[in-house]
């Protein structure tokens, strides 16, 4: 009795094409090759195992399914496990049924054993079994390896790791910068690069740690360098009013002197720029909510924006509910302006331009910076994400209590306003006494 369990193809619902009795190596080496694109072999005798044939030669081939959940289908796998002419048929089939067993039971068949694993082969397992790592992390992860781990550090053993040896990187990292800046900043880039790295390397031995099933993870045992500091950029009433002045200045084809742009798209995409500047300035939405605003969150006649709870960031991820803030002044008049425009895009309210029209506009950071270049102010003055600390800060001065700036905000609790804003340097606990003993009669 034949005692091999069914399993099924990747391809569910469909009988596998050019299925083989193969048994012999020379059964293998007289499949027909392709001229050209390849064709698939399906063993018989172990469903799941394919011979993938190409002009240039054959490979042995795992495609299997993984046990899904009720309306949701497993992952397919697809793992090569040799060459053709390399690996015998006998040895192709042994391996391939115990990597289909080990997708029976839900495990990843492309898992190698940690035992030994090097720094290198830690950081290509990193990256390839973190599907889900934001492109920007990937990116930055790989350009610290090549500057700091890959030429002399690859081929150490991850055994041998420990938090001094972690520590004694970051302070290469800190050194390195500063002998290169020529300088010593307490507080400069030298320390957050070594912060970045560290935080690769625990994201890399947090996945050496998950594959041996236990262990120490050295990262643990050293400490951040104490170099961000929080920013307090933001701008004054005088400053605030002069970057809107910049802002229709842009728009209207200001700061380029002598080459006023004359193409009507040309001059659409720096209203819209400067319009969404506009947005950040007069009502503070997060950047990602007011690059990706939508038509249907704005209510025109209630002068209010409301982004749906799915949208919206916030520490409240029980009861989640949507956000609505107040839209006034030049802002609603904006936005009124935008809507009535007959060839306003359908959806969003800054729309991408070119082949991106479909998509929210991207941040306009250079737009920004000519901004702030036709106000007069330097080109660091405040970013984009700190006009909603000048908007908070501005809202406090004008005697708003802070649990409404927190409201327009957006922040979960009032403490993050606080340390948000800096309002130690308000000295609103000062204007708030003295407004508290004028109303006692104790003013002098």
């Amino acid at each position: 009795m034949n005692t091999q369990p069914t399993i099924d193809h990747a391809r569910s619902g469909s009988k596998p094409k050019h299925e083989r009795p193969l048994t012999e190596d020379a059964d293998v080496l007289a499949l027909p090759r392709p001229r050209a694109g390849r064709r698939d072999y399906h063993v018989k005798d172990v469903p799941g195992l394919v011979v993938r044939m190409s002009p240039a030669g054959g490979r042995y081939v795992v495609r299997k399914r993984a046990p899904g959940q009720p309306g949701k289908p497993g992952r397919a796998w697809k793992v090569t496990i040799g060459e053709v002419g390399v690996m015998s048929l006998p040895d192709a089939k042994e391996s391939a049924r115990n990597l289909l067993g080990r997708i029976e039971r839900g495990d990843d068949p492309t898992r190698k054993s940690a035992e030994g694993m090097t720094l290198g082969e830690a950081h290509d397992w990193m990256l390839a079994n973190r599907p889900g790592m934001r492109a920007r992390t990937r990116k930055n992860y790989e350009a610290l390896w090549k500057r700091h781990l890959k030429e002399r550090h690859a081929a150490i053993a991850l055994e041998s790791i420990d938090a001094q040896w972690v520590r004694a990187r970051m302070e290469e990292v800190v050194t390195g910068w500063e002998d290169a800046a020529k300088s010593k900043p307490k507080h400069g880039a030298g320390g957050v690069e070594a912060n970045r790295l560290r935080a690769m390397l625990g994201t890399m031995f947090a996945e050496w740690v998950a594959l041996r099933g236990g262990g120490v993870n050295p990262v643990r045992a050293t400490r951040k360098f104490k170099c961000e500091r929080r920013r307090k950029n933001k701008l004054t009433v005088e400053q605030a009013r002069a970057y809107r002045a910049a802002c229709e200045t842009y728009a209207t084809g200001g700061g380029r002197p002598g080459k006023i742009p004359d193409d009507p798209y040309r001059m659409r995409v720096r209203r819209t720029s400067a319009d969404f500047l506009i947005l950040n300035q007069f009502v503070g939405l997060r950047r990602s909510n007011g690059l990706g605003l939508r038509w249907a969150w704005v209510d025109l006649s209630k002068g209010t924006i409301t982004v749906p709870a799915g949208e919206f960031k916030t520490g409240n991820t029980t009861n989640a509910a949507d956000f609505t803030v107040p839209v006034t002044g030049a802002a609603l008049a904006m936005l009124k302006r935008r809507h009535a425009d007959p060839e306003r895009h359908p959806v969003f309210v800054f729309p991408g331009r070119g082949k991106e029209s479909n998509r929210p506009m991207t941040e306009p950071k250079a737009v920004h910076r000519a901004v702030l270049a036709l106000a007069k102010l330097p080109k660091d003055a405040v970013t984009i994400h700190d006009m909603r600390r000048t908007l908070g800060s501005a809202m406090i001065a004008n005697g708003a209590d802070i649990s409404e700036v927190r409201e327009q905000l957006g922040h979960a609790n009032v403490a993050t306003t606080s340390i948000y804003l800096n309002l130690t340097g308000e000295q609103t606990v000062r204007k708030s006494l003295e407004r508290t003993a004028a109303a006692f009669g104790g003013a002098q």
